[in-house]
């Protein structure tokens, strides 16, 4: 299989998938924002014109709309930390209004697509087969991030990036690409701090140096929010990480039972997610001789960890917010395999496929109503 053929598969799904959902909506593209109505008074000046307005909560991706709108308009420290993306988006957009809605969305296609790339280019370094490229791209955290205008896809994709830029020993761009990995959502820390621990047990101080200075850019970039905004974003996201279990048992045991069935399934879609972190655990413990130089396990068990240890409020907002938080769990979960040489578990493949297919249903073939346009 052709490595142009999986990339060109990718870009007509996902193009199909934008074309399908925004038939509905007259071709207004701004629906992937979601913004609600009761955060309009969130513009500094007037709404611009032709904006699909939800008239409940909407979704994070309209704080991203509201920054590359318009870096005045009233977002919280913690959105503003995660720079990046709005800041792409407003560049490509010639900070037109018009412009942006669609520069949100074109700035995720292409970093699923660039994504994909550099995932083929990794995973080939193995000889591996090239059919986990389409687990990959169409992965919960993709999907739900490009229907949602969300930061997760660019994200991870510039991790992917300094990824394969440490493999052909280019340390420069490693941190670069790090650094502003971290500058999308503060998550990819995550994945930063089990390098740094790598290469400091391996005591391969160049590397070290190098991927520790990539979190430096982060550090000045928050100080200077703290003092803007009188809050720390970093502390209010870390403050979502909790014991162990403690979340997702809390989470369990307040489920209404009582609810209707469409609305308990939806309820309990995180569940896979946690699942396929206690599965991937049990596994990657169960091979434990092949993790001490293996520089995916190391990440792969703190993505383990970050599901577990996920506050109740997180898998109270279902696969919405697991799907994203589970992206770097994916994507290390396929290297760690691809690396160690083995065939995926059946298990984490049908996880995979099945929570990719329920975004899919509920997040582009279906459709929400109630809302009007500026």
């Amino acid at each position: 299989m052709k490595k142009q053929s999986i990339l060109l598969i990718v870009f007509l799904f996902y193009s199909f998938c934008l074309i399908f959902y925004v038939s509905r909506f007259d071709y207004n593209i701004s629906v992937f924002s979601e913004v609600a109505s009761h955060n309009l008074h969130l513009f500094a000046f007037q709404p611009p014109k032709n904006l699909i307005v939800f008239e409940d909560n909407g979704y994070d991706g309209q704080l991203y709309y509201f920054m590359a709108q318009d870096y005045r308009n009233n977002v919280d420290g913690l959105r503003y930390q995660r720079i990046i993306y709005p800041t792409l988006a407003k560049i490509f957009a010639f900070n037109l209004d018009q412009f942006i809605p669609y520069t949100l969305i074109l700035v995720n296609l292409a970093s699923i697509l660039i994504g994909t790339f550099f995932f083929i280019k990794l995973i080939s370094l193995r000889q591996a087969n090239l059919g986990y490229a389409y687990l990959w791209a169409f992965n919960p955290g993709y999907l739900y991030g490009f229907m949602r205008n969300l930061a997760e896809p660019l994200m991870i994709t510039l991790v992917l990036i300094g990824i394969y830029c440490l493999y052909k020993k280019k340390i420069f761009w490693s941190s670069l690409f790090f650094a502003i990995s971290i500058l999308t959502k503060e998550v990819a820390i995550t994945i930063v701090f089990p390098l740094i621990l790598f290469y400091l047990i391996k005591k391969q101080w160049k590397n070290f140096s190098a991927i520790t200075l990539s979190v430096i850019p982060f550090i000045i970039w928050g100080v200077i929010l703290c003092f803007n905004f009188g809050y720390s974003g970093f502390l209010m996201s870390s403050s979502q990480i909790t014991i162990p279990f403690i979340g997702f048992i809390k989470y369990i045991l307040n489920a209404d039972l009582r609810q209707g069935v469409e609305p308990l399934i939806y309820y309990l879609s995180s569940v896979p997610v946690f699942i396929y972190a206690l599965i991937q655990g049990y596994l990657l413990l169960n091979n434990k001789s092949k993790n001490n130089d293996n520089l995916y396990g190391y990440i792969l068990f703190s993505q383990i960890l970050l599901i577990l240890a996920l506050a109740e409020k997180l898998f109270q907002g279902q696969i919405d917010n697991l799907g994203r938080y589970g992206i770097s769990l994916f994507l290390f979960s396929l290297l760690y395999t691809v690396e160690t040489r083995k065939k995926m578990h059946w298990s984490l493949i049908a996880l995979l496929i099945g929570m990719s297919l329920f975004i899919f249903i509920t997040k582009v073939i279906r459709f929400r109503l109630g809302y009007f346009i500026t």
